[in-house]
C-alpha cells in the first residue's frame, strides 16, 4: 500500500558453528519512487542453499537478520524497482531485483 513501510528482504548469514557471520548488503540501484531502510531483527535458520537437502544441524536456530524495507513516496502508485546484491562471508556474491506494485 502506498505510504506503507513493508519488508521485502530478509538476509541472514553464519559459520558452520551456527553462530551469525553478518555478511554485507549493498544497494546497486536506488528506488525511484520510495525510500529503502534497514534494520537488525530476530530471526531462525532456516533452508540453506548450499545444504543437499536444505537442512543442517543449524536448521531451527536463533540468528540475527538483515531486514530492508521499503515505503513509497507519499501519494505513489505505481511500479518502482531496485538492485540489491548480498555478499556472503565466503565471498559469494548474489544479486536480486526487486520490482514493488504500490497501490
Amino acid at each position: 500500500p502506498c505510504g506503507v513501510t513493508s519488508p521485502v528482504h530478509h538476509d541472514r548469514a553464519w559459520r558452520k558453528n551456527c553462530e551469525g557471520n553478518g555478511g554485507l548488503v549493498n544497494l546497486l540501484t536506488k528506488p525511484q519512487h520510495g525510500k529503502l531502510t534497514t534494520r537488525t531483527v530476530d530471526s531462525r535458520i532456516e533452508i540453506n542453499r548450499f545444504a543437499r537437502d536444505g537442512k543442517t544441524e543449524c536448521t531451527g536456530r536463533p540468528i540475527k537478520a538483515f531486514e530492508v524495507n521499503y515505503r513509497s513516496d507519499p501519494g505513489f502508485r505505481g511500479t518502482d524497482t531496485f538492485t540489491i546484491e548480498m555478499v556472503t562471508c565466503r565471498g559469494s556474491r548474489d544479486v536480486d531485483n526487486y520490482t514493488v506494485n504500490v497501490q
